[in-house]
């Protein structure tokens, strides 16, 4: 299936449940042409030129957005799992910039290599190590409808066209990646990932109450610098909000949790618990739809375990598993 989006981003999925992006075009982060130099002398330590350093840092970066867009899509694809099917498979594990292939086109990719840095690469060469690892039974594949791809890429093109595209991005991969933290077990990372997104959207939402009430003539620009800048906190916001009507009371009582519980573990090192993890998801999920008017969920069951949940048995000539290494 093949789909132009709004931003000139193309998307492919495969059969094998696999997504394609082509962000070439896409304005944020296109195709980016890293110019070539001579070497001075072969073998002898040279600096390249400063157009080369600059082209090539850009073109980083730009990787590293692309990559941060195709985690925002998997939040997409859950939320869609969730409203149209009312099933929760969870998201994959973070895509990072090496992980995006820099090929031309679709076809015309470069092929992985192993690293020894990519602690995938452990995963891939046991799988296709040419001893047979055995298993019990076929994996589960996990189906996906075209109803539901369709919806989570209409839900990826909403964020992306936002004026504030870049902003949005950065929010919803914090709490995409806090979910990933929550199922390794890094509580502590998990709630700061979390509640840093719910404070920027915070922001915004008083930020846009500002606005509004300065347009009637009562605010005026000074009277607005006194309720702006570092000594206004995200506590004095959220109960100015919820006493205007402009936050759900049980919003504001998820966020005053989730604040407290990313306070208790930055000065006190207390980890936060199941609950008041759930408790800044909701809160992030609130604050998004009140600020973008997109439905988001993110399910606290995405990527995998950081330690290996399984004993990995790798025989030393192929046919006997009982005396193998381990």
């Amino acid at each position: 299936m093949t789909r132009q989006l709004r931003m000139g981003i193309e998307s492919r999925v495969m059969q094998d449940g696999t997504f394609r992006f082509d962000f070439g075009s896409w304005s944020l982060a296109p195709q980016i042409v890293i110019p070539g130099y001579r070497v001075p002398s072969p073998g002898a330590m040279h600096r390249p030129p400063v157009e080369t350093e600059n082209a090539s840092s850009l073109s980083e970066r730009y990787a590293l957005l692309r990559a941060q867009a195709m985690n925002v899509h998997q939040s997409c694809l859950a939320t869609s799992e969730w409203l149209l099917r009312g099933t929760s498979h969870g998201v994959g594990l973070p895509l990072t910039a090496a992980d995006t292939l820099k090929g031309m086109n679709f076809v015309d990719c470069l092929r992985y290599r192993d690293g020894g840095r990519d602690i995938r690469s452990i995963y891939r060469n046991t799988w296709n190590h040419p001893v047979p690892a055995g298993t019990d039974g076929a994996l589960q594949r996990r189906t996906l409808d075209v109803e539901v791809v369709h919806h989570s890429l209409d839900t990826f093109e909403d964020i992306l066209a936002a004026d504030n595209a870049a902003s949005l991005i950065q929010i919803v991969e914090a709490v995409y990646l806090a979910t990933c933290r929550y199922t390794e077990g890094r509580f502590g990372e998990a709630i700061t990932l979390a509640w840093g997104a719910c404070e920027q959207l915070l922001s915004k939402l008083w930020d846009s109450f500002l606005t509004e009430t300065q347009a009637s003539g009562r605010l005026t620009r000074q009277r607005r610098s006194r309720l702006v800048g570092r000594d206004f906190t995200a506590s004095m916001k959220s109960e100015a909000l919820e006493l205007g009507s402009c936050l759900n009371y049980d919003l504001y009582r998820e966020v005053d949790t989730a604040r407290k519980a990313r306070n208790q573990w930055a000065h006190e090192m207390t980890e936060p618990s199941d609950a008041q993890l759930a408790s800044a998801m909701a809160a992030a999920e609130g604050l998004f739809e009140e600020v973008c008017g997109i439905q988001l969920r993110f399910p606290l069951n995405a990527g995998s375990p950081g330690v290996p949940a399984w004993n990995i048995w790798i025989a030393k000539d192929g046919s006997d598993r009982e005396n193998s290494d381990r």
